[in-house]
């Protein structure tokens, strides 16, 4: 049993020495199995443990029915020893160059490839009858990434379930997906998830979480607007559509697109809380008569009304401010006020850093980005450990905040 122990660890020592002195450069295929046998004069299970032990350590990787790789130290493989698929699931189709993906989508993907090291890899485009997707694979790396939507023709919201299954993915990250019970079906899977963009505490998950923070640039929003003396600031809040099992059920629906029969945006309630707090602290009024709720989109029909009858309302009465749960809402209403002659100040939720009418409050996608990143790696090494809950804050600029609470001050 020793003499086989001292066999394996001279076969592992000598290739190790052959990969670190240039006999195998990076990205060199070392020679196969049957080979080394015949030319190191050793038996198969010694060299294959010599092997999987130099794969470990991060020199080598292997790919089953293919042979092994020296890595490219400047590309070494994510996991020393594996081989990962790693998902990144939306809500809604991944067509041709992502022309269904919004903007923070794309700061999350593209923080997301640059932390696993997949930025130069060429992409992919696929479809199905299930689903479509978007696929990197880096045999170097010993990762294959995949942006996984539903099909052309659904609304679910999400990818389908086979779908995800039968990608085979070892660790998964959803963005901003938040129908609970497709989370609950995708979570007994019992794949490492980590849900980003996903703030509200309704489902009970066994899941890493990145959410944004609102309580930092909220309060600080409403303590600068109190400064500047306004007192009477409104809140608006978000609304969301409801999924639809095919793209014909919600043209049919009569309810698609009124208010009343639409869903809340659950950030909406962490973000008014916010606004609650100092309200209160402040000792200024924040009842049900100061908060509203509409689309976050520029020039919806229902958001402009909301601004006309609030501008209508009489001066005693009338909002000097609004804080809003975008800042498409926040711009809607100084279009609106600013029409009338009337004075206002809005802020809103932003991840854009171009010119804005408003206040902005910005959230830092490519911040989340690289923190789900990482989070997943760790839970996909470690599937042991405690789930995290991670708030990335949403930050007041500064030129905006109160003098007092600058840095340095």
């Amino acid at each position: 049993m020793r003499s086989k122990q001292v066999k394996y660890k001279r076969v592992r020592e000598d290739m190790r020495k052959q990969i670190l002195n240039g006999h195998y450069p990076p990205g060199a295929q070392l020679p196969s199995e049957d080979e080394f046998v015949h030319s190191l004069g050793v038996s198969k299970i010694t060299l294959v443990r010599a092997l999987n032990d130099l794969a470990r350590d991060g020199l080598i990787v292997r790919r089953h029915g293919r042979g092994s790789f020296v890595v490219d130290p400047t590309s070494r493989p994510l996991v020393p020893g594996r081989n990962l698929r790693l998902g990144l699931l939306v809500s809604h189709s991944v067509g041709m160059n992502y022309q269904h993906m919004q903007a923070w989508e794309h700061d999350i993907l593209n923080a997301t490839l640059r932390e696993w090291g997949m930025t130069q890899i060429p992409v992919e485009f696929h479809q199905s009858e299930t689903g479509t997707w978007a696929e990197w694979q880096a045999e170097l790396k010993g990762c294959t990434v995949q942006v996984i939507g539903e099909s052309m023709t659904v609304r679910h919201k999400h990818p389908s379930i086979e779908q995800i299954k039968a990608a085979r993915l070892d660790g998964i990250l959803t963005l901003g997906i938040t129908n609970d019970a497709w989370l609950k079906e995708l979570i007994a899977l019992r794949i490492p998830v980590v849900l980003l963009d996903f703030s509200y505490h309704v489902l009970d998950v066994r899941a890493d979480v990145v959410y944004f923070d609102p309580f930092p640039g909220y309060q600080a929003a409403v303590r600068a607007l109190i400064a500047r003396g306004m007192r009477r600031i409104h809140f608006v809040g978000g609304l969301r559509h409801r999924a639809y099992a095919e793209a014909a059920d919600m043209r049919k629906d009569p309810d698609w697109g009124i208010p009343d029969k639409a869903l809340p945006d659950p950030e909406s309630v962490y973000r008014k809380a916010a606004w609650r707090i100092e309200m209160e602290a402040a000792g200024l009024p924040c009842d049900a008569s100061q908060t509203h709720a509409s689309w976050n989109s520029l020039g919806e029909a229902h958001l402009q009304q909301l601004a006309r009858q609030l501008a209508e309302l009489p001066p005693e009465q009338r909002p000097q401010a609004v804080v809003c749960h975008g800042l498409p809402q926040a711009e809607e209403f100084l279009l609106e006020f600013k029409q009338r002659g009337i004075p206002l100040q809005a802020a809103g939720a932003t991840s854009g850093y171009h010119q804005h009418l408003g206040w902005p409050i910005f959230g830092d996608y490519q911040q989340m980005g690289r923190i789900g990143a990482r989070l997943l790696l760790q839970r996909v090494t470690d599937p042991a450990d405690a789930f995290l809950r991670i708030g990335v804050p949403l930050v007041l600029p500064e030129y905006l905040v109160v003098p007092s609470e600058q840095p340095g001050r």
